[in-house]
């Protein structure tokens, strides 16, 4: 007897990939991103030039980076 199972039998090799997306529930409304600390590790959000403030996100537009106001 020969095990068949979607048109793979039992002495098929197969090979596996496993790829997964990982997802943050993040809920309705204005949050923070960063913790207001300057120095390493670098590429830290903060709202310039307030550099001891995080960033606040109150809409889903795109991020701008950068030193001028406001990014």
């Amino acid at each position: 007897m020969e095990l068949r199972v979607g048109g793979l039998y039992g002495t098929n090799q197969v090979d596996l990939a496993l790829f997964a997306t990982e997802m943050v529930y993040i809920p309705d409304g204005a949050f923070y991103i960063g913790d207001g600390t300057v120095g390493a590790p670098y590429g830290q959000f903060y709202q310039y030039p307030n550099v001891n403030q995080p960033f606040l996100v109150t809409n889903e537009n795109a991020i701008t980076t950068g030193t001028a106001i406001g990014n």
